[in-house]
């Protein structure tokens, strides 16, 4: 009986703390980081979405034994955060399109609301998993205002879904989406300090048109692809 006890309390141990966690892994406190660790130890595939959302968040280096996320990466509202440290062992995103009658659904890397983050050179090592040179990617960068550049989405190369960049008070430049290919639409909004996107020069915008607002620094015709966009009504 006493061994059956002990094999039954390894069994439990073993599927509670030595996989992943089942649906989406949200981590809203330091804590929460911490034991991330403790917990799943050999926990590398997130399979269901990763959020990081926490006032007190500062560390992110328990994380770095994580090498796959699937469905969505989520970074939001961490104001203490001033670095993506533990992340970059992540290098392989991808997205599972659920099956008929489903309705089609876009996975999403969102970079929102970080007051101290100057930038994410931790996600540099991501490449997306793309199905026919394609996937229902929406990359969204919003309200980060310490951020200085988007290096860390280069390994972004194929065609994507949507690119939302907006309200990111100290970027100047888009360098770090160079690499996109083609995106169906992309929002570039409310960010004064922006007057370059000349990394965006051999990217194609597709029906969901491009949308240029509000940014103070920035002529909105810059380059000849975005004059090319607006100049066959493909601006939203």
């Amino acid at each position: 009986m006493k061994h059956l006890l002990l094999s039954a309390f390894l069994l439990v141990s073993i599927l509670g703390y030595g996989q992943c966690p089942q649906g989406e892994v949200l981590l809203r406190s330091q804590v929460d980081v911490d034991q991330f660790r403790t917990q799943f130890p050999d926990c590398t595939d997130i399979t269901s979405g990763l959020t990081i959302s926490g006032n007190d968040i500062r560390d992110l280096t328990p994380l770095s034994h994580i090498t796959k996320v699937q469905q969505a990466l989520t970074i939001i509202n961490n104001p203490n955060l001033v670095s993506l440290e533990g992340l970059e062992n992540i290098t392989v995103f991808s997205y599972t399109m659920p099956p008929p009658p489903a309705p089609p659904q876009t996975s999403n890397i969102s970079i929102i609301n970080n007051t101290l983050l100057e930038n994410f050179d931790e996600l540099a090592n991501i490449v997306p998993v793309t199905a026919n040179g394609f996937i229902a990617l929406t990359l969204e960068v919003k309200d980060n205002q310490s951020l200085v550049n988007l290096s860390g989405f280069q390994g972004v190369n194929e065609a994507i879904a949507f690119v939302d960049i907006t309200n990111n008070e100290r970027l100047t430049n888009l360098s770090g989406i160079q690499n996109i290919s083609f995106t169906l639409g992309m929002r570039l909004e409310e960010n004064t300090a922006l007057d370059d996107i000349s990394a965006i020069a051999n990217t194609t915008i597709g029906n969901s048109g491009i949308s240029i607002q509000n940014n103070a620094n920035l002529e909105q015709c810059a380059v000849e692809s975005i004059c090319n966009a607006i100049a066959n009504n493909l601006v939203m």
